[in-house]
């Protein structure tokens, strides 16, 4: 569903698997052919509680509060025509195995946000490609294969269709731009 005419990007999928380079791609891409975009980073980037296998169901809400509230901000900014979210509902519940939710407030945060994505796409995990330590997630391959494995369950939970991407950046952003209508 487009949001005051925004069409929203979602690329899912495990951490270290190119989901923010391939979306600086696209934001390029998108400019450079003259329609104006925006990446919204992943909230765990500037998450101030446990992520990765230290998160509970509380960083979670916190994590779907911050990414509603800056999407939100996004999609009213005058001229703007598309939204690139790196990580999204399905990517907060497979990090979140496990841990009760009482009131069921972050199931039902992510099921009623994620109809707001117009297009969601898969980036795998390629395991001739390490893991890029950084500040943010643990380097820690069995992780990350777990979290690739449990992404199809939070798609079939949240009623998604993904499309899987190649692992190259080039021909992700081909992919990407073919099914939103844009020539590559």
């Amino acid at each position: 569903m487009k949001i005051d005419g925004v069409t929203k990007v979602l690329l899912s999928g495990s951490f270290s698997t190119g989901k923010t380079s391939t979306l600086s791609l696209l934001h390029e891409a998108l400019e450079h052919r003259g329609v104006p975009s925006v990446v919204r980073l992943e909230p765990a980037r500037h998450c101030p509680l446990s992520l990765d296998l230290h998160q509970d169901v509380d960083t979670a809400r916190w994590l779907m509060g911050d990414l509603i509230r800056e999407e939100s901000e996004l999609v009213s900014r005058p001229g703007l025509r598309v939204v690139l979210c790196d990580g999204g509902p399905p990517d907060i519940l497979v990090h979140t195995p496990g841990h009760p939710d009482p009131e069921a407030t972050l199931l039902g945060l992510a099921r009623s946000w994620q109809p707001t994505y117009d297009f969601v796409f898969w980036a795998r995990p390629d395991i001739a490609q390490p893991i890029a330590a950084d500040d943010v997630r643990v380097v820690d391959e069995g992780y990350r294969q777990r979290i690739d494995t449990a992404l199809p369950a939070a798609f079939d939970t949240l009623s998604v269709t993904s499309h899987q991407l190649p692992h190259r950046g080039t021909d992700r952003v081909a992919v990407i731009l073919k099914q939103l209508g844009v020539m590559p």
